[in-house]
């Protein structure tokens, strides 16, 4: 017998005290005076566990329950009357079968409608759940059943004309009721009832009483005529600046389409869209067009167009807009229902393109009374569904995917619906607390609630936030899906706007994305045609990537100044002089010249050089100025560097404690090195010294650009730190250890010293300085063009300024976010290198090998997740083609939109190296070669990761597995060497372990024996398995799915992708966020 049954029959309650029973087939009441409707019955019984209990009789009961929005009744239906039962007992069984949801959370049992409102609270008592109830002793209305969800509550049910009539953006209520008579559309059945008062629509809608219209000709097909007006401006700009909309509505099925605009002058482009759009889809031509005499309809462009596709126009008479009434109309009806969308949701009236989109998607599923049917269905030819419409500005919960949340964050967040997705199928929600918009189909709607009600102090219109894209076309493909939603999510960022945003022309002139040399730059697709013209080189649009920059010469005194603050380092940038010609006419020139005497000052101080004359049957280097601009992490400028170079190639060749830290950089390091042999170096220019101008420099410390500087550098460094009392480890010439309570790592002339206490910092340096020029830079923040970045006590690893940099150098701008490095699918071979000598010419004016020099370093840095792509697209460096460089363009843009993504360095928990293996066999369709991938984790973050093409082609997959298992090894073992000789400083390592997915691999590793498919492979990748028999690793097998390591093998679509890098890369909080 169940203890809930036991506790029923033997234990005493109050009257008032309902348990819930999950076990309990039927509701059981004791007390026959709590009974309505009572019937009485003979000879029943009901079996509980072991035992029975006397049925007397059955009927309803009415209970009075306390909710936090007031008092409420609840009808019991068919329930028994048990009086040897000492508890009232409510089924669970009956809960669920009515469609309601039950949660259990906190020692009570909440009960939902369906709609996500509660319906009652069962708390923890005794150790049962009990309702504490009144049972009403007499009939009463407005009862709500349990065996029955109310239809005010059901979001399956259609019959709530109140409910439809909000939905639909406040449109006419008796028009609803004819939709769902005539069924005009899908998703609508037994609509009836009458709207008595909608107070919205009062607020939103009160007009005078119209005049009488002037009669209009009849249309019988679509596009036979074709109304045009734009509005604006708006008293209130959207949250992007918008300030006018066009609406363009075919006279025929009404059919609208709706483009927001910044000005007047995109009217233009987007008749053109409208116009191939329609045609296409409807394969028919447009007749006539009916605008008002306004400029942007009586341009030139727009007048010559119209007369060479042969269209009629029919214009309106001076002040007699009533002759364009339709699209009059239209105007005064969407502004209509836009008011009573945002007064609906409680939005900002900054809202108003949100909500014109969404009503604009409404109207064309709405019918027409003309008609009986909707636009759609007269455009289309099939009824439009609306199941998947709900209320303006209700509460929604958006489904939080697992790559962006840990276990123990939520599933779902909450935001506000405001809208029909413009790109994807599903909605578009709102998130106020972050100015973000997401597109999704995963969203839970409770249309009971305002969602702004969610989010108090966020109801503000003077905030500046913006959606992309700048225009919308209303005609979405939501009506044509069954579910009408699809399953990729995407996000749009809302980005602030600025003054100069608002008043810079939206067009002007374009850049293409390259660097051309100096003198051939060109800038638009006209100049590219006479380009190719002019070298014999066909020329296809298609095959260049445009992107637009907006013109500023609208702009205030006030806007250009903002500019020119905003893109001061970029001007610096661009200023930096190649040679000593450019920087002395440079606008810089001062600075240039400054920075040039310090270091001729520095290399006198340092004896590098002594003038001699000129020797005869000696080879003289050459040298020159290499300027640079030194910056902190903030991108602040510090100082301007000039340094002197030697050209080389004229030679003839023969922690686990709270250690602390500090960045040293040592001044001008290679002047320390010295000199075995005779070198001799004209004077540099600018510098000669008068008297002697004809004599050169006799090199007596090794200068910037020789080839045995930084040799001979390093050998005075190396003998300086052994002299002082350091270690050096032996499996790398980086790193020092002094008496195990400092540690030094070397990178050149930067050096990063970790000490157990200040005492021993402030020894070590000491006696550095004895030795070198030091400059204490302080905690590491920009090393190597690498950022170390703390926020909220977590270290975040990242390249964000590097990334601006490239993105200005190579002129790209981010119009919109790029999800993937590379795509599926994508054509990349050597098929599309250059074969002839004009091809080849006129890809010399792309900087192919530079770009991905410079993804290249950002790759080995921060960026693992383009690894592959980076690497897969260098071996092409020597020759590549145009489907090369847009490739290498895509992963520029996709870092460029992925710029906040980061290493947590903090996150670190343990001494272990976690390694994933993995291979793509015959991945290259050039000479079906393997590529070889790993990642190799210290304590979860990342630490080492490559790609390669393997140098042999492998038989099968096994071997190609095996040999990326080789590679992987090489690197664990490395790391492991060095990590035992940490022991000094009490930091030991323990055992790596590599994961592997393919079976066959693992086998062959583990077991020595070898077969006529084996015997072939290379005996240097055998190594792996002595390091395996001497226990030095350990082998485990991981499912392909999970395996970290595909992400440097080949080419994933996004969501995949996604999902692999959130393994690898977080995105960075900003400062002053919770982590």
């Amino acid at each position: 017998m169940s203890a809930i049954y036991a506790s029923a029959l033997y234990a005493d309650s109050d009257e008032t005290e309902w348990t819930i029973d999950t076990a309990a087939t039927d509701h059981f009441c004791n007390k026959k005076e709590l009974f309505q409707d009572y019937k009485e019955l003979k000879n029943k019984s009901a079996a509980l566990g072991e035992g029975n209990t006397v049925i007397c009789g059955i009927g309803n009961v009415v209970l009075e329950i306390k909710r936090n929005s007031g008092k409420s009744r609840l009808t019991l239906l068919n329930v028994l009357h048990a009086p040897q039962m000492r508890r009232n007992l409510i089924s669970g069984r009956l809960i669920d079968k009515a469609g309601l949801t039950a949660v259990i959370k906190n020692k009570k049992i909440q009960v939902n409608y369906p709609s996500g409102d509660e319906m009652f609270i069962a708390y923890l008592k005794n150790n049962f759940y009990v309702l504490q109830a009144k049972a009403l002793k007499s009939s009463s209305s407005n009862l709500e059943q349990i065996d029955k969800v109310p239809e005010s509550h059901n979001t399956s049910k259609t019959g709530n004309i109140e409910l439809w009539h909000s939905r639909f953006g406040h449109q006419n209520a008796q028009d609803l009721i004819k939709m769902s008579k005539h069924k005009s559309v899908i998703g609508l059945e037994n609509l009836k009832g009458s709207l008595e008062c909608c107070d919205i629509c009062k607020v939103s809608k009160l007009t005078k009483k119209p005049s009488k219209e002037l009669p209009e000709r009849t249309t019988s097909q679509p596009l036979e005529l074709i109304h045009m007006d734009v509005w604006g401006p708006s008293p209130i700009k959207s949250k992007s600046g918008i300030s006018y909309f066009l609406s363009i509505i075919d006279d025929y099925t009404r059919k609208v389409h709706v483009y927001v605009m910044y000005n007047k002058k995109n009217v233009f482009k987007y008749f053109l869209q409208f116009k191939a759009m329609a045609e296409r889809q409807l394969n028919r031509k447009i007749k006539r067009i009916r605008t008002d005499n306004g400029m942007e309809f009586i341009s030139k462009e727009f007048t010559e167009n119209l007369k060479s596709s042969g269209i009629k126009v029919e214009r309106t008479n001076i002040y007699c807009p009533e002759m364009n009434g339709v699209a009059e109309r239209y105007n005064r009806t969407a502004l209509e229902g836009v008011r009573s969308l945002l007064n609906e949701g409680k939005l900002p009236a900054n809202m108003w393109a949100e909500a014109l989109l969404a009503f604009t998607y409404l109207k064309n599923r709405f019918i027409h009374r003309k008609t009986n049917k909707t636009p759609l269905e007269l455009w289309c030819g099939k009824k439009p569904s609306i199941r998947h419409i709900k209320r303006y500005g209700c509460l929604a919960f958006a489904y939080v995917p697992k790559a962006h949340r840990n276990k123990l964050q939520n599933r779902s967040r909450p935001g506000v619906f405001i809208g029909y997705a413009l790109k994807t199928v599903g909605y578009r929600i709102w998130y106020p607390d972050e100015d973000k918009v997401e597109e999704t189909k995963h969203v839970f709607f409770n249309e009971s609630k305002i969602g702004m009600d969610s989010f108090p102090n966020k109801n503000d219109s003077t905030s500046t936030v913006t959606f992309m894209p700048e225009q919308v076309e209303e005609y979405l493909t939501i009506e044509e899906k069954e579910p009408p939603i699809q399953e990729s999510t995407s996000s749009i960022e809302w980005k602030r706007v600025t003054k100069k945003r608002e008043k810079g022309k939206t067009a002007g002139r374009v850049d293409v994305y390259y660097y051309p040399k100096p003198g051939v730059r060109l800038r638009s697709l006209k100049e590219v045609k006479n380009y190719c013209d002019n070298e014999n080189i066909n020329f296809d649009p298609k095959e260049f990537d445009f992107s637009t920059k907006r013109e500023l010469k609208n702009l205030t005194d006030e806007d250009l100044s903002e500019e020119s603050s905003e893109e001061e380092h970029s001007a610096m940038v661009t200023e930096i002089p190649k040679s000593y010609r450019e920087a002395i006419v440079s606008s810089l020139k001062e600075k240039w010249i400054n920075a040039m005497e310090t270091e001729i000052s520095i290399l006198k101080d340092r004896e590098v050089w002594e003038i001699v004359p000129r020797p005869r049957n000696k080879t003289v280097i050459g040298c020159r100025w290499v300027y640079s601009i030194k910056e902190n992490a903030e991108g602040q400028i510090l100082r301007y560097k000039a340094r002197l170079v030697a050209q080389g190639f004229h030679q003839v060749e023969v922690i686990r404690e709270n250690w602390i830290h500090k960045h040293i950089d040592i001044e001008c390091a290679y002047l320390y090195g010295s000199l075995n042999e005779k070198l001799y170096l004209e004077q540099p220019e600018g510098f000669q010294e008068k008297p002697k101008a004809d004599y050169v420099a006799l090199l007596k410390k090794s200068l910037y650009g020789l080839h045995q500087s930084g040799r001979q550098w390093f050998k005075e460094l190396d003998e300086t730190f052994i002299s002082i009392g350091f270690y050096k480890y032996k499996y790398t010439n980086c790193v020092y250890i002094y008496q195990s309570t400092v540690v030094i790592l070397v990178y050149v002339d930067d050096l990063v010293i970790f000490a157990k206490n200040e005492k021993s910092m402030k020894e070590v340096i000491t006696k550095i300085k004895k030795k070198f020029k030091l400059r204490d830079l302080g905690e590491v923040k920009y090393l190597l063009g690498t950022e170390f970045e703390q926020i909220d006590g977590q270290v975040y690893l990242h390249q964000r300024k590097y990334i601006n940099k490239l993105l200005k150098k190579f002129d790209v701008n981010i119009c919109e976010k790029v999800k993937v490095p590379l795509s599926v699918g994508m054509n990349i071979s050597k098929s599309s290198c250059p074969t002839n000598v004009q091809e080849k010419k006129f890809m010399e004016k792309f900087p192919y090998r530079q770009l991905i020099g410079s993804l290249m370093f950002l790759a080995s840095r921060t960026r693992p997740d383009i690894q592959f792509a980076v690497t897969f697209l260098s071996q092409y460096c020597s020759n590549p083609g145009l489907n090369h460089w847009k490739a290498a363009l895509q992963i520029l843009k996709y870092v460029g939109s992925t710029s906040d993504l980061a290493i947590e360095l903090s996150k670190a928990n343990s001494n272990e190296f976690i390694a994933y293996t993995d291979s793509n066999w015959g991945a290259c369709i050039d000479d079906r070669k393997s590529t070889s991938g790993y990642i190799i984790f210290l304590g979860g973050v990342p630490f080492s990761w490559k790609t390669t093409k393997q140098k042999c082609v492998a038989l099968s997959t096994m071997e190609a597995e095996f040999i990326a298992m080789s590679e992987t090894v090489k690197e664990l073992a490395w790391l492991s060497n060095i990590f035992e000789e940490c022991s000094a400083i009490n930091i030991f390592n323990e055992k790596p372990t590599l994961f592997c997915d393919n079976e066959s691999a693992i086998c062959f590793c583990k077991n020595n024996i070898e077969n006529t498919r084996s015997k072939h492979i290379d005996i240097r990748y055998h190594f792996i398995r002595n390091l395996y028999d001497q226990k030095c690793f350990d082998l485990k097998s991981i499912s392909s799915k999970q395996n970290i390591a595909d992400l440097f093998t080949k080419c994933f679509s996004n969501e995949k992708f996604a999902q692999l890098r959130s393994y690898i890369l977080i995105t960075m909080p900003k400062k002053g966020e919770n982590c």
